[in-house]
């Protein structure tokens, strides 16, 4: 059974789709931590306890004493409740015998719903060095504190790389808890991240995942409809799992033209998302201020998604600007009857003549613009302006159907002046 491939002229096993599935999620949130370019483990790499806790919270082996380690499924028919003394085996314990035990052939199986808990007691006030035999700072606030770490299993794909969720925690030296620290006010460190462990080779799986990665965001920068997979990838990439959850929910709803019900899920993600500076969910938080223009759109509440689609159309960064969302903007100007549309089409047609070469969508963007400005001429009763204009697009393959089809209904609407 392979993560990316069905059964020949069969319907994909169920097994498979859903094993399949977590790898994406698994993977895609490993990929986007909140802490960057953490490296992939196996066999011959183990991530370890010191690993952690040096790279993250700068901690050395001399600071830990002891470490405990509680650990239970949901009913508590299997616990593990131990306590490490020796500092060299703390600082060698590897977090992912947390999440999956090995057996004797070196084969590993998940503990599904395990919930593993690690305290380690530490001091950094009375540590060993090696210029002296301790040290002679007796300081009260930098003795007996504790780190806490939260270990989970997030996903078993069962294909050869597992993912363990660590929720960090570092509680703040400060022994008098009315005081505040300039640094920290006595706030805890605390850090949450995922890691990953290949215990197959990855090249494979890996490799097909960024095919799938690339083809997502390639359809995205284009408009084009994605697979469930690459669905699935967007949603998780987008930042958290209600938000992601909340944007696939609001997509379908309005893909079922239920844009009142759409509305509702677009302003979660909306207002979730409108202050993240961070640059990979700008196409997730503009793509939502189009659908919410459209809903409005829809609505005929026309302001509203004036607002909206003005967020996108004058984005700081033009390279996020996409033809269909320029589309959504004029529809809405001119169902609003806004002075401003026929000014903005004239120049985006301007601006797309000066183009040595377009795109398909920068030239069905084209197109779309001389329909628009005839349908506003005799809006506007320019029939005059609106029949030439017409009678120009009737000699492009594009709009000759439609200027055909609008010289007939401009005839009529002459013939009753």
């Amino acid at each position: 059974m392979a993560i990316f491939k069905k059964k020949k002229e069969e319907q994909e096993d169920i097994i498979e789709m859903l094993s399949r599935r977590e790898f994406i999620k698994a993977e895609t949130k490993f990929r986007h931590n909140n802490l960057r370019k953490l490296p992939r483990f196996n066999k011959e790499n183990c991530v370890t306890l010191g690993f952690i806790l040096e790279t993250l919270f700068d901690v050395k082996k001399e600071d830990l004493y002891w470490m405990h380690i509680f650990s239970s499924n949901f009913d508590r028919s299997r616990v593990d409740d131990r306590q490490i003394d020796n500092k060299d085996e703390i600082w060698e314990y590897n977090l992912f015998d947390a999440i999956f035990s090995m057996n004797d052939k070196g084969e590993s199986s998940s503990m599904q719903g395990q919930n593993t808990t690690v305290t380690i007691r530490y001091d950094k006030a009375y540590y060993k060095r090696e210029d002296k035999e301790s040290c002679d700072d007796k300081s009260i606030l930098y003795n007996d504190n504790s780190i806490i770490l939260f270990l989970r299993n997030i996903a078993a794909s069962g294909e050869g790389t597992w993912y363990m969720r660590v929720s960090a925690m570092l509680p703040d030296f400060t022994a008098d808890d009315d005081m505040r620290a300039s640094r920290s006010r006595n706030s805890p460190q605390t850090m949450s991240f995922v890691l990953a462990w290949d215990e197959t080779d990855p090249t494979d799986r890996l490799g097909e995942y960024q095919r799938l990665f690339d083809s997502m965001v390639e359809k995205s920068n284009t408009g084009q409809p994605l697979t469930e997979d690459e669905t699935l990838i967007l949603t998780t990439y987008m930042h958290r799992n209600s938000v992601g959850y909340d944007f696939g929910y609001a997509k379908w709803l309005l893909g079922q033209k239920r844009y009142f019900d759409a509305l509702m899920q677009f302003l979660k993600v909306h207002e979730a998302l409108k202050r993240n500076k961070d640059k990979s969910i700008t196409e997730a938080y503009l793509d939502t201020c189009v659908c919410l223009g459209y809903c409005y759109n829809e609505l005929e509440q026309y302001e509203k998604a004036y607002y909206y689609l003005d967020i996108v159309v004058n984005y700081v960064d033009k390279q996020y600007r996409k033809p269909a969302y320029i589309i959504e903007y004029v529809n809405c100007l001119c169902n609003n009857n806004d002075d401003r549309a026929m000014g903005l089409m004239c120049y985006w047609i301007k601006e797309l003549e000066g183009k040595k070469e377009l795109s398909a969508d920068e030239t069905a963007l084209y197109w779309f613009l001389h329909r628009r400005i005839a349908y506003l001429f005799i809006e506007m009763k320019e029939y005059d302006d609106a029949e030439k204009l017409l009678n120009i697009l009737t000699e492009h393959s594009e709009t000759a159907e439609f200027a055909k089809q609008e010289l007939e209904y401009l005839k009529r609407i002459k013939s009753m002046c």
